[in-house]
């Protein structure tokens, strides 16, 4: 659900392909996928349409958001809706910026 929503925001804004399955390919450009598909994979810049709290507000979910976020290679922008995962909350605010 969240990779069609993400995809209804950027419609008719930027190019972009949605991957719902690992049966689909890759192409080249903007691409939107569950973070389940993301591993092993690695992209310039990754943003994480929602890591708020109530996406990943479980310890179990820790890995998923783990690899989410250790797909991008240069860039990592992270979105949330009202409170960030504590994932983030428990870092050293020196490690990154925040921007409202």
């Amino acid at each position: 659900s969240e990779v069609e929503a993400a995809a209804a925001i950027l419609s008719g804004k930027v190019k972009f392909t949605k991957v719902c399955s690992e049966d689909e390919q890759l192409a080249e450009g903007v691409v939107i996928l569950p973070v389940y598909l993301a591993k092993g994979l690695e992209f310039d810049a990754v943003l994480i349409y929602d890591a708020s709290v109530n996406v990943y507000g479980q310890e179990n979910e820790r890995i998923l958001f783990y690899t989410a976020c250790t797909r991008a290679l240069h860039q990592l922008v992270v979105f949330y809706h009202n409170e960030v995962t504590r994932f983030v909350q428990d870092l050293d605010k020196e490690l990154y910026s925040e921007q409202s």
